[in-house]
């Protein structure tokens, strides 16, 4: 059964994985410029990254 705790801590989980993203495309640019040209594929994937995230976490 799932409660609050496991939602709360799948919604943290998800949050870090993304915002990780981001920060790692701000900190390297050049890094991912074939995969994400521009910020704006960059906050896409990121929340792309948080839904599924949260959710296989969630329903694990």
């Amino acid at each position: 059964m799932i409660d609050w705790h496991d939602v709360i801590l799948c919604f943290f989980a998800a949050a870090v994985a993304s915002g990780g993203l981001l920060l790692s495309r701000f900190v390297y640019p050049l890094r991912f410029a074939f995969l994400l040209p521009n910020w704006r594929s960059a906050y896409i994937a990121s929340s792309i990254l948080f839904v599924v995230m949260f959710a296989s976490l969630l329903l694990r």
